[in-house]
Formats: structure tokens, C-alpha cells, sequence
């Protein structure tokens, strides 16, 4: 039997992240919410998520690999202009620091596929709600 796709969302708070949580959850993702990486390894153990989506403006944390598996993925979003670009920080467990950010669309769509490989839902799927991930305003930026 395959398990769920464990997803960490590090945000402000919890409520600003309900579209991205009903997103995943409704594609079998086990998702789970705290502030800092520091709570989140008091609270669910080291290296038990298959992917963190980081989305507090105006920090970097290096504690945040030590939350994921090894082939875990890692991506914050940052504030550009009147959107966010999700940054990709680790990438099947591996440093990826310097790759090219996506757009929300974008985003959406590598996260549709990235389930869809995981066994999580097929990618169509993920495809055919992209506008509740690919929304314009941005994750994290006090709007």
C-alpha cells in the first residue's frame, strides 16, 4: 500500500497557507504546518517529509534538508514585483541552489508532477486545477 506524500508548509501562519494545504490534501499529501524548521523538528522528528514548501519572507535556513528525506524537495517562494517565483533549494535530496526559479503556473505544474511521480495523483489531474496553486497573488508577502 503506498503512503502518503508528507509535505511540510513553513509559513506566518497557518490560514495563509489553506489553498496550497486543500491543493495537496485533496491529491493524497499528508501536509503538516509549522513556523520555523526548528518546530518542525521538535514536533515531527528529522527526515520524515517528502517535500517542504518554505514561504516566510526574508530568511534562509540551511536546518531545512535535515527535515527531509533523501530524495526529499525543497522550495521557497520569494516576492517578485506582484507574485512570488518558487525557488528550487534541494531536488530529489540533492543541493540545487542556483537553478532557475518558476513562476506560480510554473510551479504548479512541476508540483503536479512531481505528485504524479510520487504516486500521489495522476498529473492530468494536477493539471486540470492548476488555478488554485497558479493564483496571482503572492504566497507569503503580506498581501
Amino acid at each position: 500500500m503506498d503512503r502518503a506524500i508528507r509535505v511540510l508548509l513553513l509559513g506566518e501562519n497557518d490560514a495563509s497557507l489553506d489553498y496550497l494545504r486543500e491543493f495537496l490534501e485533496t491529491r493524497g499529501c499528508h501536509c503538516c504546518f509549522a513556523r520555523y524548521p526548528a518546530e518542525s523538528i521538535e514536533t515531527f522528528g528529522p527526515s520524515c517529509f517528502d517535500l517542504i514548501l518554505d514561504t516566510v519572507p526574508g530568511r534562509a535556513h540551511p536546518s531545512l534538508a535535515g527535515l527531509g528525506t533523501s530524495s526529499c524537495d525543497i522550495f521557497r517562494s520569494y516576492c517578485v514585483e506582484n507574485t512570488c517565483w518558487w525557488l528550487p533549494i534541494v531536488s530529489a535530496g540533492v543541493e540545487c541552489l542556483g537553478a532557475p526559479g518558476l513562476r506560480p503556473r510554473e510551479f504548479a505544474q512541476k508540483l503536479g508532477e512531481m505528485l504524479a511521480e510520487r504516486g500521489g495523483v495522476a498529473e492530468s489531474a494536477c493539471r486540470d486545477s492548476l488555478s488554485s496553486v497558479a493564483r496571482p497573488a503572492p504566497v507569503g508577502c503580506g498581501h
